[in-house]
């Protein structure tokens, strides 16, 4: 029947099963049928609701992300661990590449050899991203926990930052740049990405975007600012790595900083069960309210609450059958 089609749709969540189901309570309510027929009929007859408004699109919605960014100090420190060590390995990389090109010259073989060098260097992020992906992080997170992993990079940061302050050369630059990268695909993002746990689906979202895509590129455009100014001064480019590492060591010390911050940040949040940005995502005129459910309700997985729910209807069931009967099922 089309009423079983509406409501199981309607249990499993869709938005038109509901209002359409709820059309077909209220048009029996007025003028209950006599035979299941006639609730067929009734009900195939039904018209569909109107389509709900559709939203103008607007510069506002467009910069909502960046307002939730600003209100909740949680989102701000997360767009600041997940954008800061962008700076470091910009200017770690770009000081790989010069020393690097400068140790081998600019003739056809030493472009070869650079090139080779530059392959040798994505063999070792990727192969050390990859074994560490699957047979390190889960281990480390679980044995340190979220907010201590989350010290991990900041750390080696510091560490890469003052090694090839004191000791510029090529391995040093290539062994330090290729572990921070492939730690940061391995360890690190997947780490940040646990954050977005305890948060609103408008944070999910709406911010995320704004912290994956401007502030990683702003974070980078800056990294690469501290490059131009220290190569474009002739006094200190031919002392690249130490002046370009001085920007980058403060830079190390403000992620570790707010590192530790959102790491007893998230640790207060998940111990409390808030949900950030929650009320923020409320649309305005309701109330968030939370359902009372029963502890077998909570044990149970998704799918057997849907058909528990397709089982009250049986009731449903029943009263048609009176109707068909003569008797009317509200007496």
């Amino acid at each position: 029947f089309k009423a079983t089609a509406l409501a199981n749709e309607a249990a499993l969540g869709g938005r038109k099963g509901q209002e359409a189901l709820t059309y077909v309570r209220e048009l029996w309510r007025a003028q209950p049928p006599k035979t299941k027929r006639d609730w067929t009929r009734r009900a195939r007859e039904a018209p569909p609701p109107p389509p709900p408004p559709k939203k103008p699109a607007s510069w506002r919605n467009f910069f909502d992300g960046l307002g939730l960014i600003w209100r909740h100090a949680y989102v701000f420190n997360l767009l600041l661990i997940s954008t800061l060590y962008e700076v470091v390995l910009t200017v770690l990389d770009f000081e790989m590449k010069v020393v690097g090109r400068a140790r081998y010259g600019g003739d056809r073989r030493a472009t070869e050899e650079f090139a080779r060098l530059m392959g040798q260097f994505g063999i070792l992020v990727n192969s050390t991203s990859f074994f560490f992906s699957l047979l390190g992080f889960s281990y480390v997170v679980r044995k340190l926990g979220l907010a201590t992993t989350l010290l991990v990079f900041p750390v080696l940061c510091l560490t890469a930052t003052l090694v090839c302050y004191v000791h510029p050369s090529l391995p040093t630059l290539f062994v330090a740049t290729a572990l921070l990268k492939a730690l940061t695909y391995a360890l690190n993002e997947p780490a940040l990405e646990m954050l977005y746990l305890p948060t609103s689906t408008d944070i999910k979202f709406q911010a995320k975007a704004w912290i994956d895509v401007v502030g990683a590129r702003t974070a980078k455009a800056l990294g690469s600012a501290i490059n131009d100014v220290v190569q474009g001064s002739p006094a200190l480019r031919t002392r690249l790595p130490q002046y370009g590492n001085v920007p980058t060591f403060v830079v190390s010390l403000i992620l570790l900083v707010v590192a530790v911050r959102m790491g007893r940040r998230y640790d207060d949040v998940s111990a409390s069960g808030e949900v950030v940005g929650d009320a923020a995502a409320a649309p305005q005129g309701y109330e968030l309210v939370e359902q009372p459910r029963s502890a077998a309700t909570e044990s149970a997985s998704p799918f057997k609450r849907s058909l528990e729910r397709l089982h009250s209807f049986d009731d449903d069931d029943s009263e048609l059958d009176s109707v068909e009967g003569g008797e009317d099922p509200r007496r």
